[in-house]
């Protein structure tokens, strides 16, 4: 939770994440992604050869002239750098990120006085779509970067927010259909043979710069906009506009450290002291349940007597709920050692799934006793059902974790720590 004029708001990660409390960091769910659509913001200057420049007596002689050729120029020169920008954007990604398709590029803004100069800026808009399994993160970070040299002519894309596009004055968007961009000629480029994929309806991701970092949201009266900037009203805490989402009541923006709320800072008294009431409840009552189960195993272990067939099946249920409340209570935490912690994370899970059966077990032998009248009182009878239930006990217990460390390594869609188990916790 964060603290913001004393209350406490959701902290929000991006889907298929979720928020690690203990490092500040949205952690993947799943491993690799695919069917997905990233629409990315670029600001570009595109770098031309200089112009002859006109003198200033030709300038007078001909005014009329050159304005109606720079009118001209502008636009066919816009065209052109339609083109180069889509042609280098498209072969520049689809060479450095495997399997990504750039669709098309799907708004071109550009200033509403183009002169005839040796660089043009724009603002646009790229569509790229990923259907084979890939590293999400890897490909944000990639088009979320800022480059240069990718066209014939040295240019520079950097990556801005929808929002910074809504903020920067005198820009219009560029007409394609009546300025003639889409004549037929312009697609004997290879890069308009498009996909059927492109027009599927598939997941959009919006990228920013820090896609990945935990968020809060502000609503737009907290907030002070420019050109450059978000400001936190009555707080000295800034953000750079082109890491702000912007969404339909408010702004998305990175959790920083100075507003993440110490303990009890943000909490009121009463509820302070309802977490820790809880917290101690929680302690007293699993030592409680440790301290009976090793009595019960005592007991039963002492008193030969006790040990018939129920009385088998009792004592290792009590074993391993023993082991598994230890477990659970006491190295949940072992995060410190990646090995240790998967081991515990992975005889936890048998232990509670062993639990499980081993009720089933006692409920199954005492519906065979009652309806079949089995005879349990024979040693030779009852070590035989003991050891078929033992048998059954640690090979489903042993099929269900093979399931999970199987999906682990066959899926590729888990980052669930190594084998499937451990993360922030064991």
């Amino acid at each position: 939770m964060h603290l913001f004029k004393d209350k406490c708001r959701e902290v929000i990660c991006p889907e298929r994440h979720y928020y690690n409390k203990q490092n500040n960091k949205c952690e993947r769910i799943y491993r690799n992604v695919r069917d997905v659509f990233y629409q990315v913001y670029y600001k570009i200057t595109v770098q031309q050869e200089k112009v002859d420049q006109i003198t200033v007596e030709q300038e007078k002689v001909d005014q009329i002239i050159v304005e109606q050729e720079k009118v001209e120029c502008s636009i066919g020169c816009m065209i052109d750098d339609y083109l180069r920008v889509e042609d280098g954007i498209c072969s520049y990604f689809e060479r450095v990120l495997s399997g990504s398709q750039c669709c098309y590029l799907s708004n071109w803004y550009h200033p509403k006085d183009i002169k005839n100069s040796t660089h043009h800026e724009y603002i646009i808009v790229v569509n790229f779509l990923v259907t084979n399994l890939h590293n999400q993160t890897m490909y944000v970070e990639s088009m979320s970067s800022s480059f240069v040299e990718i066209f014939e002519n040295k240019s520079q894309l950097e990556p801005i927010s929808r929002k910074a596009l809504d903020i920067v004055p005198d820009l219009t968007e560029f007409d394609y259909f009546n300025n003639g961009l889409y004549d037929a000629s312009y697609y004997d480029y290879p890069f308009y043979t498009r996909d059927d994929h492109c027009y599927a309806d598939y997941k959009t991701i919006n990228v920013v710069a820090n896609y990945f970092c935990p968020r809060i949201k502000l609503l737009t009266k907290e907030v002070q906009l420019n050109t450059s900037y978000l400001t936190i009203m009555n707080k000295n805490i800034v953000f750079e506009i082109n890491s702000v989402i912007q969404m339909e009541d408010g702004f998305l923006i990175c959790l920083d450290d100075r507003m993440i709320a110490k303990r009890g800072s943000g909490e009121s008294k009463s509820q302070t002291q309802r977490n820790d009431i809880e917290n101690i409840l929680s302690l007293i009552c699993s030592i409680t349940s440790i301290t009976s189960l090793a009595l019960t195993m005592t007991v039963y272990l002492l008193l030969k007597e006790l040990r018939t067939l129920p009385g088998l099946q009792q004592l290792i249920l009590s074993f391993h709920l023993l082991v598994a409340h230890a477990l659970y209570l006491f190295g949940m935490n072992a995060t410190y050692n990646t090995a240790l912690c998967v081991a515990i994370g992975l005889l936890t899970h048998y232990l509670w799934l062993g639990s499980v059966l081993w009720m089933h077990i006692c409920t199954l032998n005492i519906f065979r006793i009652f309806y079949y009248h089995v005879n349990t009182h024979s040693i030779s009878n009852r070590m035989k059902l003991f050891q078929r239930y033992l048998l059954y006990s640690i090979s489903v217990c042993c099929l269900f974790l093979t399931i999970n460390i199987v999906y682990f390594f066959v899926s590729d869609n888990s980052t669930l720590g190594y084998l499937g188990y451990g993360v922030d916790r064991c």
